[in-house]
């Protein structure tokens, strides 16, 4: 399967460092893709992207090697790239201070010392991220909608939301997604169902 975003584009589009080793977001980039990208994609249009992608012999796009694809895939690439960027960086961002050795789990920080308030000031911005993900995940949706004749294969999603509030339970069926900006109470929780 080929990476449809490398770890430079991470570097380069968030808060990552440039001397965040790459082997520490690697990984993050296929579990995003399976994820997110499969997901909101749908399987045939994912699986015909690999495909164009294996049949070109790319393993990994990058913005010199995209040229070899349709102009469709390459626009379709160009629209999930920051949501691939900002899910990898969601998905790694509790695990990039973390090394697990045979020693056990060690957390680095960089004065060694964690107060409350720094791990406060961690949840909001990873909720800034997750925000960030869920903002260009639903521009890749209203992408895919404006633009359904270039990917006839893509079929949107329907999903059931449940939504709970202070113990009472609400199910209903969707057919727009509910990415974007958002706020919620604390004890706000929902699930989707793809």
């Amino acid at each position: 399967m080929a990476l449809l975003i490398t770890v430079n584009d991470i570097k380069d589009n968030t808060a990552v460092q440039q001397n965040c080793e790459s082997a520490s977001l690697q990984p993050y980039i296929q579990i995003v893709q399976d994820m997110y990208i499969k997901r909101t994609l749908d399987e045939p249009t994912y699986n015909a992207l690999q495909a164009e992608c294996a049949a070109s012999g790319i393993t990994a796009v990058t913005s010199t090697n995209i040229t070899g694809l349709t102009q469709a895939s390459q626009n379709l690439i160009v629209q999930m790239r920051p949501a691939m960027v900002w899910g990898c960086f969601y998905s790694a961002y509790n695990f990039l201070n973390v090394r697990i050795t045979n020693k056990g789990i060690t957390v680095g920080e960089s004065n060694g010392i964690s107060s409350q308030s720094d791990r406060l000031d961690r949840i909001d911005q990873k909720r800034e991220v997750e925000s960030n993900m869920n903002f260009y995940l639903g521009e890749l949706v209203r992408y895919l909608r404006v633009n359904a004749t270039d990917y006839p294969l893509w079929r949107e999603n329907n999903f059931e939301l449940e939504t709970q509030f202070s113990g009472t339970t609400s199910t209903s069926t969707l057919t727009q997604y509910d990415f974007g900006l958002y706020t919620r109470p604390s004890n706000y929780k929902r699930k989707f169902y793809f």
